[in-house]
């Protein structure tokens, strides 16, 4: 998968990818080493259902009080993307209007 960020096109590496059943802390030590601060959710069709972020999971920790809890805890299920098929300009104009720094591009 592809994900544009900053206004760059970026190969994202499978080890930006999460299940929403794995531990939280996996994730947190998962996003420390990610050059993009963002982690995608996928389903077992490899389908992504979600994206988690340093923010998603401080308002998921102070919510609970607990890290033994999983992505899904944490994970942002209404996430923008964009198709293949659109442009850069098309992904750079929903992340200006929404304040975002990345955008998944699914094919």
């Amino acid at each position: 998968m592809i994900a544009i960020d900053n206004h760059e096109i970026i190969e994202v590496n499978v080890s930006s990818f999460v299940r929403k059943e794995d531990p939280l802390q996996g994730a947190i030590r998962k996003l420390e080493e990610n050059e993009i601060k963002i982690l995608f959710v996928e389903n077992d069709a490899h389908e992504l259902i979600g994206t988690v972020t340093d923010g998603d999971i401080r308002r998921c920790l102070l919510k609970s009080g607990s890290l033994k809890i999983q992505v899904g805890d944490a994970m942002n299920r209404a996430f923008f993307c964009i198709k293949d098929t659109e442009t850069v300009e098309a992904a750079r104009n929903i992340m200006l209007r929404e304040g975002l720094k990345h955008i998944p591009v699914l094919n």
